[in-house]
């Protein structure tokens, strides 16, 4: 991840409001027969508290911000803080299901993270994730005519090379390090040991004429903005 103090920022944490991925991976999350879910990277556990009534389950939340885990604990919630470079604060074994919604993109190594969910997954455990498309269709059309891809960043200060305020030009970045097309998500999964059972496209944005087209393109997976991820140890 970038500097501990980036994700100190209340901003950058924000509202964790149930977003088409989100409703996507809890409906993913509601299908299975789990008793015990951690949710890695649970922000201000909104969405923390939906995944234990969608699923019935014992939840505990983790994060590597304190501004995230104390939201969580006013919320009633169990959360642990995360350190950075640190092995996970759970024994092996521990967990049914991880939930890791919109967090390998902010991770400098997502690999040595799926490591350790595999560690703490009981045997067959399984793994809901979701991430940005690099290659949606906004970004393949975006990179035609120059601007910087949605999602991307150069900076932790600001957003540049998106031309318009329209495009996130000028704003708070969220700290984003690493995204994926549908081909290379894939071939990370599979190769951090995990089988993929589901895999479905979600729109970024849902009001108005851009939530519209996002949910029609969120068809195709490839195309779409968002991908959730349903996976499982072989």
């Amino acid at each position: 991840m970038t500097q501990q103090p980036f994700y100190e920022n209340p901003g950058i944490i924000g509202s964790s409001t149930l977003l088409p991925r989100s409703r996507i991976a809890l409906e993913f999350a509601s299908q299975l027969r789990v008793a015990d879910i951690l949710d890695y990277g649970c922000g201000d556990g909104e969405v923390t508290q939906e995944l234990a009534r969608a699923t019935g389950a014992a939840v505990v939340g983790a994060d590597i911000s304190q501004v995230a885990v104390e939201a969580c604990r006013r919320r009633g919630l169990r959360a642990e803080k995360l350190e950075f470079g640190r092995t996970l604060p759970f024994g092996d074994r521990s967990f049914d299901l991880v939930f890791m919604t919109e967090v390998i993109e902010h991770l400098v190594d997502p690999a040595g993270a799926l490591k350790e969910v595999r560690r703490i997954l009981k045997p067959h455990g399984y793994l809901i994730l979701s991430t940005p498309n690099l290659a949606c269709l906004p970004n393949r059309l975006l990179l035609m005519i120059g601007v910087q891809p949605l999602f991307s960043e150069v900076s932790e200060e600001h957003i540049h090379g998106r031309w318009l305020r329209m495009f996130g030009q000028g704003g708070q970045p969220v700290g984003h390090l690493r995204l994926y097309t549908k081909r290379a998500l894939q071939e990370f999964i599979s190769s951090s040991g995990f089988q993929i059972l589901r895999m479905r496209g979600a729109a970024f944005h849902e009001a108005g004429l851009s939530g519209a087209v996002e949910s029609a393109i969120a068809n195709v997976a490839g195309l779409a903005m968002i991908f959730v991820v349903l996976a499982r140890l072989p």
